[in-house]
């Protein structure tokens, strides 16, 4: 098969934007930033390559063989990829698929390459519908409709061209064929009409299928490199891994609001969103060789460690603390919650939490010491939920989480195990700190308890202690967080706050380890927080008498919450609402959240109706409604309701139309059929225009694209004499499809003895009468079926 040029810039826009979702899904994973953005970097790299070998005239660049050898090295680094890196086998696929894309466009192709192309970077696509859940991607998808289809349609001209080129040749009619195929130009109108109805389809196939489960936009899986990144991970532990990294991985949006449904924003104060929560720091059961961690340890004579709350089957909320009834608090905290998949399956809420509701789950784990939250969903799933916090702990709240707890005075105080090798010296220290704050003797009273906690905080506040990302490693048989206090006081969030639970504990004061998000990157349009995963934070949990558990953030301030960049922030919160709104309506829109959607509409639909129950009173109820204004709605519902009645009406109109068409066009062909006696030649030109054209392809001559069916005929009487009645059969073809006349019965007699001689004809006897003709002229190559 022929080696031709391929159109460079069209497959160079395909590929470029079937890369770049996947490249943007890369970089919220774990890798690093230069394998992040390596294969986008590859394909530009390439198309600038191709392009300058274009404008060089030095086009192609690599020839067959390298070709065979690149994709060989590709398929290499495949299995590597996938056996040795632990990649995703999406993502490994991908990877191999874009170099074998790469290799294919700075090569010649044949028809067969090209089309390969276009099936190769289409299911690159379907990679990136399947991992990223970006923004960029609804615009590539529009972008390789457009250049994709038009592609496709180029290739098919070339190819119809070609194919015509040498019927033409093996018949020996003038002309090749080549550069005659039709105009793209002209495919333009249908192009689009083809693209209008794939995204009508699209739309409605979305709406009436909503994705299930992890469904068509997912998350790629994190990977490990040598390196620590921002994040919570499952424990907490003190091992040094290099330096931390800030990662940008969406992990959450949140939207905050009172009691009323206003929007509450940073300037009520950054909110923590709690997950996990240690209350013991020690080594592993296994010995010296284990890292130091924070661990889970309920004391023996415990409550049960957690309890499954169920929701309620009428109102399907779940009641995370029982006989609050949140319908008589005076303020609540409302924060609906849309949850990335993850591996963790820990719901983040604002302490304390009294009820939770969610369309995706019917019941949530609580662990009853710390008031966590577990679901157990599969983890490519998204989650949307919505919990309701209590801003303070009144008094009936404090006394139901007492007897919750079983306990009505003060939790324990877990010391670490096993005892701290510097314990001595860091109860030295505590004592200094009682010294400046008087806080010696009994901590019992809530107010010296809370003194001595404040000293703490200044203490680690104070210009001895420096926050850092990369703190000094941990050196074997040494143990971290009381070197931290004592020698290096170097560290980041999660040593501040063990330091304090330290120091708290060995005072006698109960006190604990939370983990979860603090802030994030606020966006002032859509009102709502953007949780990356550089917004992990860690932070102490005080137990104080008579205010239950009291959250104490001992980082120095400006280090734990969110650091954006204020100079583009502005602009690029616009992108991140689109991007808010994509997420929500679209990535997540499963049958859950169509239910609420029909039922939703459905209720404002119902609105002017009244309580009419049938469809025809409903219907002249929404009808009387539009013309006397009778029920009390806005000026912009009421706008709605004529918009939706003029869509509705067009819409009907529409259908009338077609309908109507529709039934003209059966009317006429039954009438057509009736009117031919039910003959079969009632479409003549079935008859004998067909089996001429077919005779034509028996004897090996075809039109070319550039001719018209009478200038055919002409050449084919002028070449050969047994062709002489073809153009009086073309013009009878003419007159019966375009003139609606009748053919008469002497013009089918004539017709049929004509088609009975070109029956008995051979392609032996047509070139001896065409060498009889012109015995000059060489005869026209025979081919014949």
């Amino acid at each position: 098969m022929t080696r031709v040029r391929p159109p460079f810039w069209s497959q160079a826009v395909l590929l470029v934007a079937a890369v770049m979702p996947l490249s943007l899904a890369e970089r919220q994973s774990a890798m690093p930033l230069v394998w992040q953005w390596f294969h986008l970097g590859l394909v530009l790299a390439a198309v600038g390559a191709g392009a300058f070998a274009l404008w060089m005239r030095r086009y192609p660049l690599l020839g067959p063989r390298v070709g065979y050898v690149t994709i060989i090295a590709a398929f290499g680094l495949l299995l590597i990829e996938l056996f040795e890196s632990g990649s995703a086998p999406v993502m490994a696929l991908s990877h191999f698929l874009i170099l074998v894309c790469v290799c294919r466009l700075l090569q010649d192709q044949t028809p067969r390459d090209q089309a390969q192309f276009y099936v190769l970077t289409l299911l690159l696509l379907i990679v990136a519908a399947i991992v990223s859940g970006n923004l960029l991607f609804p615009v590539v998808l529009a972008l390789y409709l457009t250049v994709g289809i038009r592609s496709f349609i180029q290739l098919h001209l070339a190819i119809e061209s070609a194919r015509v080129s040498r019927h033409n040749r093996a018949a020996g009619t003038e002309g090749s064929g080549e550069g005659h195929a039709p105009r793209l130009r002209a495919a333009i109108g249908p192009l689009l009409m083809l693209n209008l109805v794939m995204l009508v389809v699209g739309a409605v196939l979305f709406v009436l299928f909503p994705r299930v489960g992890g469904g068509m936009l997912g998350h790629v899986e994190r990977r490990a490199y040598a390196g620590a990144i921002t994040g919570l991970a499952g424990s907490l532990t003190f091992e040094r891994v290099g330096p931390i990294q800030m990662s940008e991985r969406q992990v959450m949006t949140v939207k905050i609001e009172d009691e009323f449904g206003h929007s509450l924003g940073p300037e009520v104060g950054e909110p923590y969103f709690r997950s996990m929560v240690f209350d013991q720091y020690g080594r592993g059961s296994l010995g010296r060789g284990q890292p130091w961690e924070w661990r889970v340890v309920s004391p023996r004579d415990a409550a049960p460690p957690d309890v499954v709350c169920r929701a309620n089957e009428v109102t399907g909320e779940i009641s995370l603390i029982p006989g609050i009834d949140t319908t008589f608090q005076r303020a609540v905290l409302v924060q609906k919650y849309w949850l990335q998949p993850d591996e963790l399956r820990y719901l983040y809420s604002c302490y304390p939490a009294l009820l939770i509701r969610s369309r995706q789950f019917s019941e949530i784990r609580k662990r009853i010491s710390d008031q966590t939250i577990q679901v157990y969903l599969p983890r490519s799933t998204a989650i949307r939920y919505e919990v309701m916090s209590a801003p303070s702990v009144s008094p009936l709240l404090l006394d139901r989480l007492a007897r919750e707890r079983e306990d009505e005075h003060q939790p324990s105080v877990l010391l670490p195990e096993p005892p701290l090798p510097r314990e001595s010296e860091l109860r030295r220290l505590i004592a200094d700190i009682d010294a400046q704050a008087g806080t010696s003797g009994s901590l019992d009273d809530p107010g010296k308890r809370e003194r001595f906690v404040e000293a703490v905080m200044q203490f680690l506040h104070s210009d001895r202690f420096s926050y850092t990302l990369n703190p000094a490693p941990v050196r074997r048989g040494s143990e971290p967080i009381g070197d931290f206090l004592l020698d290096d006081r170097r560290g980041h969030c999660e040593y501040y706050a063990s330091a304090l639970a330290l120091l708290c504990q060995y005072r006698g004061v109960p006190a604990r380890v939370v983990v979860g998000y603090l802030g994030g990157d606020y966006n002032g349009v859509g009102e709502y927080y953007m949780v990356r995963e550089r917004h992990a934070h860690s932070w102490t949990e005080v137990f104080v008498p008579g205010r239950d558990w009291v959250r104490y953030d001992p980082t120095p301030p400006g280090q734990g919450g969110s650091q954006r960049n204020r100079w583009w922030l502005r602009a690029y919160t616009y992108v991140d609402y689109l991007q808010f709104q994509w997420n929500n309506q679209v990535v997540g829109f499963d049958d859950n959240v169509r239910r609420a959607l029909f039922s939703g509409f459905a209720d404002w639909l119902r609105r002017p109706i009244g309580q009419h129950t049938t469809w025809m009173g409903s219907v002249q109820a929404f009808i009387g409604e539009m013309i006397f204004w009778r029920a009390e709605l806005s000026p912009q519902d009421r706008l709605l309701y004529y918009v939706f009645s003029i869509m509705v009406t067009a819409l009907v109109v529409l259908l009338g139309y077609v309908v109507l068409v529709s039934l003209r066009w059966l009317v006429s062909t039954i009438a057509a059929r009736c009117a031919g006696g039910g003959r079969a030649d009632a479409r003549p030109e079935v008859e004998f225009y067909q089996r001429f054209l077919l005779r034509l392809k028996h004897l090996g001559l075809q039109r070319r694209p550039e001719q018209t069916p009478a200038e055919f005929a002409e050449e084919l009487a002028r070449n050969w004499p047994a062709f002489a009645p073809a153009p009086e059969l073309v013009q009878a073809y003419y007159g019966v499809v375009f003139g609606r006349r009748v053919l008469p019965d002497d013009h089918r007699v004539a017709i049929e003895a004509f088609l009975q001689a070109l029956r008995s004809l051979s392609p032996q006897q047509m070139m001896a009468a065409a060498t009889d003709l012109h015995p000059t002229q060489a005869p026209p190559t025979e081919k014949s079926n």
